[in-house]
């Protein structure tokens, strides 16, 4: 298992949350890429009251635009390009609880411990006038 990624690190990893979350980031020196599944592991107990919601992309590598650092039991802030055209949203994920090189894709066992949700759907924007 790895302690940390350090922002000038390479390599392809798969990032455990306290949500049981798994994130997918891979750093080239070409760009850098996250990949959310969220949910599919245990959560940890401190966590297991908190919502996981499916969130936009989530499954689709999303270019990463910045990052905190990844450090074991730390939050992980992420600057993400979702819409694809340089507008920045950011994104916290709960404590990292394991960090290690990417071993491929979830597995059905692993997906065995997400609870069935509804896909995810924009909100209604609704413009009130004055």
């Amino acid at each position: 298992m790895i302690e940390q990624i350090h922002a000038a690190e390479h390599g392809d990893w798969r990032i455990r949350t306290a949500s049981g979350t798994i994130y997918r980031f891979e750093a080239t020196a070409v760009g850098s890429f996250l990949t959310r599944y969220a949910q599919i592991t245990a959560t940890t107990p401190e966590y297991r009251h908190l919502p996981v919601y499916d969130l936009r992309k989530d499954g689709e590598s999303v270019p990463v635009l910045a990052f905190s650092g990844v450090q074991l039991n730390e939050e992980i802030l992420f600057t993400l390009d979702i819409r694809g055209d340089g507008i920045e949203t950011v994104r916290r994920t709960t404590p990292a609880v394991s960090i290690d090189a990417w071993d491929g894709e979830p597995t059905p066992e692993e997906l065995t411990h997400r609870p069935p949700r509804l896909p995810w759907v924009p909100a209604e924007i609704r413009i009130i006038e004055l």
